[in-house]
């Protein structure tokens, strides 16, 4: 990690790569990445090392599980591709997501996006599970999102939380061990 998130080239290769890197005998089935934001420390990952992720994924035969948990409310700049966006083949990404930092806590709706040979397990294992979310709550969220109000919703969340970027103070940026990172972060022994 670094402040850019997940480092792809720190990723194992099936092979003893030497001290300090990664001892395995193959390389995992799937890797969990918040490219978007990532948590604990803020970075984002840019565009290129998502691509290189992809890379990666496809070379190994892994799949990717992209936690989008926050990326439309970037605090800087716009928002960057999702992975799913960016893997032109739509095998090797799989994207979970929610409602709940653009909505509000209380909504407990979300979303997957899955390559097309994945879904008919997928199905099979929510059927099992069953749904925890209510069909009222999930036809809302579709019709807000066909209708645009989300898409607008989103933008004035975005300008609201740069503005108060820009007027805050900045005492609470008085903890540098990860200068990118939007919330405090102390290093403890």
């Amino acid at each position: 990690m670094d402040e850019f998130g997940l480092n792809p080239a720190s990723l194992p290769a099936g092979e003893w790569a030497g001290t300090g890197t990664w001892d395995v005998a193959e390389t995992p089935d799937a890797v969990v990445v918040t490219p978007g934001h990532q948590y604990p420390l803020g970075g984002t990952m840019p565009v290129s090392r998502r691509l290189e992720l992809l890379r990666w994924a496809r070379q190994h035969r892994a799949v990717v599980i992209e936690d989008d948990y926050d990326s439309e409310l970037r605090y800087t700049g716009q928002p960057l591709p999702a992975l799913a966006a960016l893997d032109t083949d739509r095998d090797s990404v799989v994207t979970l997501g929610s409602f709940t930092k653009v909505l509000g806590n209380g909504v407990g709706v979300g979303h997957l996006v899955a390559p097309d040979d994945l879904l008919p397990r997928l199905h099979t294992l929510r059927t099992e599970l069953g749904s925890p979310v209510s069909a009222v709550a999930q036809r809302a969220i579709a019709r807000f999102m066909d209708s645009g109000h989300l898409q607008r919703h989103t933008a004035r969340m975005r300008r609201a939380i740069a503005d108060a970027a820009r007027s805050s103070p900045t005492r609470w940026r008085t903890f540098p061990v990860w200068p990118w990172c939007p919330w405090p972060v102390v290093r403890t022994p």
